[in-house]
């Protein structure tokens, strides 16, 4: 099984549970000691699921899902003094603070310790929010840092902070234990349409809102934006329309920054999941094809590639190094004339597209290059078309599907030219795809580029 495939189907074995908002905060928040045991022993083993999935290992340590290690270290927003332009309105922040408490789950046991403290309150783009602050209850148990140093969890501070939004503030999101070693820092997103961004506990940040392919060019790539900060926070705003799954914030050159430099992305809309779901989401429900279906076309007996899809085209340059997982679906395997074998396969590369990658391997069964063919089309029953190594063809994708073609010579049209079905190796020369269902229906598509 694919690691991104196993990512998506360990993400959505979860999809029919209703997590009420605010669990990961009540998972931090220590209890019992056989509960904390449990907790340790569990992340151990979820220690070895996230480092399947290509994601960084030090994310999963004890009960601190949300940090990349434990610290010591008091959270400064537990005390510095409150800022921004609306720092002075005792009245909105007495509001934020009750709000806070309100939205907050509760537990037995004085989970929540001392008072609740606004770090931040300020009018920004997406309204009036504030920022506030609290500690919690130390866990029970044994964890390790990111130096593998065994830590009494007792001995470790932990807070939460949430973010209130509105003139009359309402509890939108929160996230617990947030400072580390080292420091990655976190970011809200949040506001109308879910675009607006408030980033904390770093310094020097860039925004991008999503992962692009200009086919022009042929050069996939993010496009960054500095972001304002703003007496303590940064802030930022992504353009309309964008799904808040894709935005991303990095300290320092964004040119050169990897998954070390990213902040935690905490869109609102995935609160209800829980932290670990907001910070490491997995793009679900857009593959066309199966994960596990392998089409071959012509009789090949070529295998199929291995498990390490999203690695391999992360490395290639044509995957977002900053996603997580990128769930991959149905493979299409054709032998070459010179030899070697190509072999398409339909990959989540964003939260709502899919494309189509093509792998061109020699006869020992090495992968030489990877290309990017296009997007996987939503019409029909046609999947896409990517077009074969030197222009010599396409290899035409339709899962479930007959398949027949038109070439043209000058103005004058063939006739249909069966090619099979699942899939088929098309010439050079074909203009127009015919598919036809089970039923009889049918439905063209052209092959010409826009």
């Amino acid at each position: 099984m694919d690691t991104a495939e196993l990512a998506h189907v360990l993400r959505a074995a979860t999809d029919g549970l209703d997590t009420r908002p605010g669990f990961a905060v009540d998972v931090l928040r220590g209890g019992r000691r056989r509960r904390t045991r449990r907790r340790v022993t569990l992340a151990a083993t979820m220690a070895v699921v996230v480092a399947a999935a290509g994601l960084a290992t030090a994310d999963v340590i004890s009960d601190n899902d949300a940090a990349p290690g434990i610290t010591t270290a008091t959270n400064p927003m537990l005390t510095a003094r409150t800022r921004g332009d609306l720092a002075g309105d005792q009245a909105y922040l007495d509001a934020a603070v009750k709000a806070f408490d309100a939205g907050m789950p509760n537990e037995p046991g004085s989970a929540r310790l001392d008072k609740p403290h606004v770090y931040w309150a300020g009018t920004t783009e997406g309204g009036k929010i504030a920022v506030v602050a609290q500690k919690v209850e130390p866990a029970e148990g044994i964890g390790h840092d990111q130096d593998g140093q065994v830590i009494d969890l007792r001995t470790v501070e932990r807070s939460v902070v949430g973010l209130l939004v509105g003139t009359k503030p309402v509890l939108v999101n929160s996230f617990p234990q947030p400072y580390s070693t080292p420091k990655r820092g976190f970011a809200f997103i949040y506001g109308p349409f879910n675009r607006d961004i408030i980033a904390m506990g770093a310094d020097d940040l860039s925004l991008s809102p999503g992962w692009t392919y200009i086919f022009a060019t042929g050069k996939p790539g993010r496009q960054w934006t500095p972001m304002v900060e703003n007496e303590g926070v940064w802030l930022g705003q992504a353009p309309d329309r964008t799904p808040p799954e894709e935005i991303r914030v990095v300290t320092g050159d964004p040119a050169k920054a990897g998954r070390d430099q990213a902040l935690t992305m905490l869109p609102g809309t995935r609160w209800s999941l829980g932290t670990d779901r907001q910070a490491k989401p997995v793009p679900e429900g857009l593959l066309r094809t199966g994960p596990a279906d392998v089409y071959r076309v012509g009789g090949s007996t070529a295998p199929p590639l291995g498990d390490n899809i999203h690695e391999t085209l992360t490395a290639a340059g044509l995957l977002d190094p900053l996603a997580g997982v990128s769930p991959t679906g149905a493979q299409f395997i054709a032998d070459r004339p010179t030899g070697g074998s190509v072999v398409v396969v339909e990959v989540v590369d964003t939260f709502i597209m899919s494309h189509l990658f093509l792998a061109e391997r020699d006869a020992a069964g090495a992968i030489t290059r990877w290309v990017a063919c296009e997007l996987v089309r939503r019409d029909g029953g046609f999947v896409g078309a990517c077009v074969l190594p030197g222009e010599s063809g396409y290899l035409a994708a339709a899962p479930g599907m007959k398949l027949s073609y038109q070439t043209q010579n000058g103005t004058t049209l063939s006739d249909w030219i069966d090619a099979g079905t699942d899939a088929a190796i098309l010439p050079p020369t074909a203009t127009t795809v015919q598919l036809t269902t089970p039923e009889g229906h049918t439905e063209l598509h052209s092959l010409l580029r826009q």
